[in-house]
């Protein structure tokens, strides 16, 4: 049996999973290289029991590249003596050998690359079928072998581990750095289990690369010590061992993040790209296909990463292309921000524009991604190269993945372009307006425009053409004048059915032709339908001032004065080099890219106030309108403006979807479901998360910080229904995608606290709250988010019994109208704590009645509060209202936790007044019988108090025994009364009592006593 590695931490999650998996007769674990197969299994043979049983294990390893030696090695471990090159005198000797056995065998067969020999699948075939009695093989390969599992796995003969069995979480993570002496702070460990999903291997480097090291969290980034170890581990473990034709075709794919059959066959050529994807998947080559009806799959981030540097190294000429036909199918299928980061990797320039133009709204206003260390497109150099939509577009690319200074590095690239003198104008200008209708056919349009630039004046005539495949015609003719630095319009737009597109490439298309960067695949073949063309956003007009043309011929010319096979290739020429003037930048563009940088850097209110200048009717459609919506929904709900936020959310989900918005869909889903889920509509809330991550999955949207808060509010969710293991799960996928945003990480601690408290776990949930504020460094908090964190601490330190704590929380913790029905529960349970229950009813029952201002989960922790103060006062009316509307809207929603974290006060509640009520609740019986910690007696698993007791409060309890008064127990002990009552509380609400006699019956119970 081979050793431990050093460092090696026991993972008794997975120990207990191949413990239960000795139950059958095969088990199959099968992950990629690196991912700690072997490690586990000699973990778990050192200490597997069957029964009351200890088992002879035995260790062998395959050395054949097709599996041939397995059936012989394992006749040799079933034997005495070194036997495993014996050969079987028949195909029944393997089965005898099992047969003959008295005791438990487990035979670990480790390090199967693949079992494809025919003779050792037959035999293996056969042995299970005969069944294997008292031998338990373990299975160890990287890919499955070519075995009826799916017959195994019908009839129990099969049980299975995979990479997600075997993947680090996040405290294991930190348990294998710690074992080499590496602690990394919380958005730092984040990032590394990010990129390595669990990949004990990629963790196991960065350890050995970040011990010692100054600033651990440099490691990560790419190019460095750590990167060269990765790539080397996978290059010699998985990309040297494939075929060289699946190695072509890796090195081709790796230009794209994600992957699906179609995009595979426009990268390469290929017309079998659904096959190559799915043997790609069972061979476990770091491909994993997305949960979801897209069809789309993604490599693991180290081997991405690594395989774009080979690809790099080996074929450099060939990057560029493989760019160029990744954006022509991601502009063809309406991923448009895809298309524009395709294109500016390829640096074709025109075509990048092109697509900003048409598609910004959806851009600015789409998902983010936490990469901001992500490789990025190289920008021209030279100040001749300066064109303020390039700039803008290489905004976008930073936008879209966080990198805030980045983005506004771009932007101040752009207005420094726009600002620029205007160089002698000659008599060629070109204007040109968005439309909403279709832009094919050929076109041309004549119209006459004035700018006045920041330097210099010109005037001028011209026609500017606009290419398309079909055949119908048109005429385009309007007038215009604007402020060039201003970058708007005034004036009637350009007219008439193939009025040209506002657009760099648009200019300088012709017939029959494609404008340069223009995806091909837009193009319709001779005798089919031409499609029509998506209007372009914004409807500014874009002035251009050309230079006059070297050969002295006008300047004034339309597409049909130019030959139709006229080609001419992409080029990487940056707009600006062919027109030298001044060009003006979409206005309400401008304005989007204002509000998408407010927003990036965590000041909804300034985002709100940028949304003035996107705000102006003058120019809109609906994909601005879209765009507006959802900015202005997004800064509402991070404000804590519940009720103003849903309305132009639930707008611009609507507008997104008619205009085909991908991203927008997403990000608008995701964040009504996190608005819903704060509203306490918990149906709701779940119903748009999966509705986003759906949406997600059918555009290739995989790891984006927007499904991050969609998995936060789906784990809120589950935690309200007491679905506490998928609450647990949802979270932790969320932390792989929150590294970047503190709001998002004190969301998810605050959620995880409230999972905390209701297992009855208040120091853990403590510690989750005071290790988000150790993180967040003095970072800025959005307002409803910092309320939830003092909110949710609030409600911890009433349990804990400090309602001074608490009390100061409530009050300056964050801003004061958010979550006022929060806010007043807290308070109500304070005053409910110190017995002054008149206080506590007339806190809660302000909003004890449903409305549309306040959130449902606070109306019902309102009408709890509610009845469990009319108890106290004996008031009977009191207590059966609140009652009948906790336990409506609970059923409506099916919410579990306000009645389970109240304790036996309200499980008492419930089995005394719920059958008084009009109408029978089944919901009431249910929670009156309860098993939760907080519930139902207050014992762990084993019996044990979920929460111990201290050792003065084990002193008090002693004391509680005899007659002594709590003065008395204070004299004795030498502490003031204040403080004695305060341990006698805690003991009664540790073990759930309601008076002294109860806690020490309890306590004696419990053998405390």
């Amino acid at each position: 049996m081979p050793d431990l590695p050093p460092g090696y931490v026991l993972r008794e999650r997975v120990v207990a999973q191949l413990d239960a998996a000795v139950r059958a007769p095969l088990t199959l674990v099968t992950a990629p290289a690196g991912w700690g197969k072997t490690a586990a299994l000699v973990a778990w043979a050192r200490t597997v029991r069957i029964g009351d049983e200890m088992p002879v294990v035995r260790w062998v390893t395959s050395h054949s590249p097709d599996g041939a030696d397995v059936p012989g090695r394992l006749r040799g471990a079933l034997s005495a003596g070194d036997t495993s090159d014996l050969k079987a005198d028949s195909d029944d000797e393997l089965a005898r050998a099992v047969d003959s056995l008295d005791r438990p065998h487990i035979v670990v067969v480790d390090d199967v690359r693949e079992i494809s020999d025919p003779a050792a699948l037959s035999e293996l075939e056969s042995l299970v079928r005969h069944g294997m009695g008292r031998l338990h093989l373990v299975l160890s390969c990287r890919r499955d072998p070519a075995l009826p599992l799916y017959r195994w796995r019908v009839n129990g003969s099969l049980t299975e581990m995979r990479t997600t069995d075997l993947s680090l979480t996040i405290t294991e993570t930190a348990q294998l750095l710690a074992a080499h002496d590496v602690v990394l702070p919380g958005s730092t460990l984040y990032a590394l289990h990010s990129m390595t999903e669990g990949w004990p291997a990629g963790v196991r480097l960065a350890a050995m690369a970040m011990r010692g090291h100054p600033e651990p969290e440099r490691v990560l980034d790419d190019g460095g010590a750590y990167s060269t170890a990765v790539g080397d581990f996978l290059t010699g473990e998985v990309i040297e061992t494939l075929p060289a034709d699946t190695r072509r075709l890796l090195f081709d794919t790796a230009v794209a993040t994600r992957l699906n059959a179609g995009l595979v066959e426009a990268i390469t050529g290929r017309d079998d790209g659904a096959r190559v994807l799915a043997e790609l998947k069972g061979s476990n080559a770091f491909l994993t296909r997305n949960a979801g009806p897209g069809g789309w799959y993604r490599f693991h981030p180290l081997f991405a990463r690594t395989l774009h540097s080979e690809l790099l190294r080996r074929n450099p000429e060939r990057v560029a292309e493989l760019h160029r036909r990744a954006a022509a199918w991601h502009a063809t299928y309406g991923i448009p921000a895809e298309a524009m980061r395709h294109a500016l990797l390829a640096e074709d320039w025109p075509g990048a524009v092109e697509t900003l133009e048409r598609h910004w709204p959806d851009i600015v206003g789409g998902v983010r991604y936490d990469r901001p260390h992500e490789a990025a497109p190289h920008a021209p150099a030279g100040d001749e190269h300066t064109d303020p939509r390039l700039a803008l577009a290489f905004a976008a690319e930073r936008l879209r993945v966080g990198d805030l200074e980045g983005t506004r590095d771009f932007l101040r690239r752009s207005n420094r372009a726009s600002d620029a003198p205007d160089p002698a104008p000659t008599t060629t200008t070109a204007t040109t307006s968005a439309t909403s209708g279709a832009a094919t056919g050929t076109t041309s349009g004549t119209g006459t425009a004035s700018g006045n630039g920041t330097s210099g004046n010109g005037t001028g005539t011209g026609t500017a053409g606009s290419a398309g495949n079909g055949t119908s015609g048109g005429t385009a003719s309007g007038t215009g004048t604007g402020d060039a630095a201003a970058g708007r319009r005034e004036g009637p737009a350009a007219t008439g059915p193939g009025a040209p597109t506002g657009s760099a490439a648009g200019l300088t298309a012709r017939a029959g032709q494609s404008a340069p960067g223009m995806p091909a695949a837009q193009h319709t073949p001779a005798g089919s339908a031409a499609p029509a063309a998506r209007p372009t956003s914004g409807g500014a007009t874009a002035v251009m001032t050309a230079p006059a043309p070297a050969t002295g011929q006008p300047a004034t010319t339309s597409a049909t004065d130019q030959p139709a096979a006229t080609t001419q290739p992409p080029t990487s020429e940056p707009p600006a080099a062919a027109a030298k003037g001044p060009v003006r930048v979409n206005a309400r563009m401008i304005a989007g890219f204002a509000a998408a940088e407010a927003w990036l850097s965590g000041d909804p209110r300034r985002t709100l106030t940028a949304l003035g200048d996107l705000n102006r009717p003058d120019e809109q459609n609906d994909e601005i309108r879209a765009l507006s919506m959802l900015d202005e929904g997004e800064a509402r709900l991070r404000l804590g403006e519940l009720a103003a936020a849903g309305a132009p959310l639930h707008g611009a989900l609507v507008l997104a979807q008619r205009t085909g918005m991908a991203q927008a869909q997403v990000c608008a889903a995701a964040q009504l479901s996190v608005l819903e889920a704060a509203r306490g509509r918990l149906r709701a809330s779940a119903r748009l998360g999966r509705q986003a991550l759906v949406t997600a999955d059918r555009f290739g949207i995989t790891d984006a910080t927007d499904l991050g808060w969609v998995r936060m509010a789906l784990a809120s969710v589950y935690g309200e229904w007491d679905r506490i293991a998928e609450a647990d799960r949802l979270l932790d996928e969320g932390l792989d995608l929150a590294a970047g945003d503190p709001d998002l990480l004190v969301a998810i601690a605050t959620v995880r606290a409230k999972l905390r408290h209701g297992a009855g776990r208040l120091a853990a949930a403590l510690e989750v709250l005071h290790t988000a504020r150790r993180e967040l460094g003095g970072a800025a908090l959005a307002p409803s988010v910092e309320r939830a964190l003092a909110l949710t601490e609030a409600e911890l330190r009433i349990s804990g019994g400090d309602l001074g704590a608490a009390r100061r929380l409530v009050a300056t913790g964050g801003d004061p109208d958010v979550y006022p029905g929060w806010a007043a529960c807290v308070d109500a349970s304070a005053a409910l704590v110190e017995g002054k229950a008149a206080a506590a009813a007339s806190t809660a029952q302000q909003f004890a009645t449903p409305s549309v201002d306040t959130a449902l989960t606070w109306t019902v922790h309102a009408a709890i509060l509610t009845s469990l103060a009319g108890r106290a006062l004996g008031d009977r009316n009191r207590v059966l209202r609140g009652l009948e509307v906790a336990l409506d809207i609970a059923e409506e929603e099916s919410f579990r936790r306000p009645f389970l974290v109240g304790g036996h006060p309200v499980r008492d509640l419930l089995a005394n007044f719920a059958p008084l009520l009009p109408v029978y609740h089944p919901l009431a019986a249910e929670l009156a019988a309860g098993s939760s910690p907080l519930a139902g007696g207050g014992r762990g698993a084993d019996g044990s108090l979920v929460e111990p007791l201290t050792e003065r409060e084990l002193t008090v309890l002693r004391y509680l025994q005899g007659t002594m008064s709590n003065l008395e127990i204070a004299s004795t002990l030498y502490v003031s009364v204040n403080t004695v009552k305060t341990h006698v509380k805690n003991i009664y609400r540790k073990l759930h009592a309601g008076r002294r006699r109860e806690a020490v019956e309890r306590a004696r119970e419990l053998r405390l006593l």
